[in-house]
């Protein structure tokens, strides 16, 4: 699933970042060449890194909190255990 869905957004920064030349007048080459001088290219690898930034705080913070969590279920059962 995961080369399917990178071609699908390869795609459609080719759609935005084309002109108004159809897709198939142009060489490969050229359709790379435009992507990376699409702006919306640059808008999502920033997304992508501020995604990523947000998943790494909330795996740590999950991690944290499960942690904290397992110490007091450790201490409740201490306590209730003969």
């Amino acid at each position: 699933m995961g080369p399917a869905v990178f071609d699908v957004q390869a795609l459609l920064f080719l759609l935005l970042c084309s002109g108004n030349e159809s897709m198939g007048a142009s060489s490969m080459t050229k359709d790379l060449d435009r992507l990376g001088r699409c702006a919306s290219g640059a808008s999502s690898a920033e997304y992508a890194l501020i995604l990523g930034l947000l998943m790494i705080a909330i795996i740590g913070g999950g991690t944290a909190l499960g942690t904290a969590v397992n110490f007091q279920l450790d201490n409740v059962s201490q306590v209730l255990t003969p």
